[in-house]
């Protein structure tokens, strides 16, 4: 996923597979979830993500698309895809 300060582009093996338009995110004492979200406000309820992440990178900055994709082709043989 990418985010440029107006949109959330995710990727699925280093390929844009949708954008969305979002507001600029709020301060939370949520925390940050990786493969789950709250279902309501007030968090009492998460639904998981069903899978395995192979590899995860976070940047400092927002990555082009060609970025995104150049990076998962320099590694994406050793999970043998």
């Amino acid at each position: 996923m990418s985010y440029d300060g107006t949109s959330v582009r995710a990727y699925l093996n280093g390929v844009k597979k949708s954008t969305t338009s979002v507001t600029a995110p709020t301060a939370s004492t949520a925390g940050f979830l990786f493969g789950a979200r709250h279902q309501n406000s007030g968090f009492g309820s998460t639904d998981y993500m069903k899978g395995t992440y192979y590899q995860m990178r976070i940047y400092n900055t927002n990555l082009a698309d060609a970025d995104v994709t150049s990076n998962f082709n320099a590694i994406k043989t050793t999970y043998g895809l």
